[in-house]
Formats: structure tokens, sequence, C-alpha cells
């Protein structure tokens, strides 16, 4: 990897720039070297989407204030059964996707990121 020079997102004490440096350049004094693939930040938007019509969602059908995308649904008492039905069926209309006997596992359900993967892969299937 000599002399290829690398664009990278540079975070150093808190200022944010972007430079071009070497990944081998021992003395440019950053915390952290974020490397991106425009590839993967593209592959990433409808994961967003996804996420945020989720949470949208559930934050209009339930009185919550703020809902954690990791928060497990189930366990914390936000939601029970009878939402987790209509859940389904907002999955179905939004991303028009189906879901099948198969899908009826808490593990697909229990956060708004479980249920954002869970739309991802029925929709790449």
């Amino acid at each position: 990897m000599k002399g290829i020079t690398f664009f990278l997102l540079l975070v150093s004490f808190s200022v944010l720039h972007s430079q071009a440096v070497t990944l081998r350049d021992t003395t440019n004094q950053y915390d952290y070297i974020i490397i991106t693939v425009p590839e993967f930040v593209n592959a990433c938007i409808p994961f967003k989407q996804h996420k945020e019509t989720i949470r949208s969602f559930i934050l209009e059908s339930i009185n919550i204030p703020d809902l954690n995308d990791d928060d497990n649904l189930f366990e914390t008492g936000i939601v029970n059964s009878l939402f987790a039905i209509q859940l389904m069926t907002f999955l179905e209309k939004s991303f028009s996707i189906e879901v099948t006997m198969d899908d009826l596992s808490m593990d697909n359900f229990q956060s708004v990121n479980a249920t954002s993967l869970f739309v991802e892969r029925k929709q790449n299937n």
C-alpha cells in the first residue's frame, strides 16, 4: 500500500475536516481515522430510511418521549402483542413485504434496529 493515498475523514480534538493522508503516517496526531467507502454509505441509506419510518410509526402510535434504536420494545413494556400485530401490518403495507409464520419471532421485532434489519432481509430475498 506504499504510496497509496486515501481521502479520509479525520477527527482530532473535536475538529472535523477532510485531509489526504497515508495510512502509514504515524505523525498525523489524529485520535480517529474513519474510512468510508461510497458504496457502503450508499448501501446504508435504505436501512436508515427504514429505521426512521419505523421509529416514527412507533412514536406516533405510543405515547413515549424518546426511543433508542436498541430499546427492547417488549421487555420494557413499551408495546404489547396487539401492537406487534399493528406493527407487522404497518411493515407489510409500508415496505411491500409479507410477514409469514416463519417470521413471527420476537427477535425480528424487539427493537427499531431489529425490525429495520428484518425489513432489509425481507426486501433482499
